[in-house]
């Protein structure tokens, strides 16, 4: 699957990961240094994002997950029709989710679970 890291300056690295590599990478970032590195370049008056991983299925839904140190922020974006006719995309945004359930999302990306993902409330 593709899986992307996006870093806080909005470079970006792109791999062809399997799911036990995309969990090791999520566990092995050093993400209080990439947050460290999106303050200061906040600081500085400079253009930054939140650094993430992201993950993206070959049908068309994404991931991207924005970790902190109490778990993390996770974007979802899906396909839908609209009036069963027109395709489009919808996004949710879960915040505050712990680190437990970001790894659930991960897997269930992976499995082509959709419902794990669109039914967290």
């Amino acid at each position: 699957m593709k899986v992307w890291l996006q870093h806080s300056d909005f470079t970006e690295e792109e791999f062809d990961l399997d799911l036990s590599s995309t969990l090791r990478m999520l566990e092995d970032t050093d993400w209080l240094a990439e947050l460290a590195k999106q303050e200061k370049l906040a600081r500085n008056d400079e253009e930054n994002c939140p650094p993430g991983l992201g993950i993206d299925s070959p049908e068309n839904r994404i991931l991207h997950i924005c970790p902190n140190p109490s778990g993390g922020v996770v974007h979802y974006h899906y396909p839908t029709k609209v009036m069963g006719l027109f395709k489009t995309q919808k996004s949710r945004t879960f915040e505050n989710v712990h680190k437990e359930q970001i790894v659930k999302f991960v897997r269930a990306i992976f499995n082509e679970d959709w419902a794990a993902i669109e039914n967290y409330a």
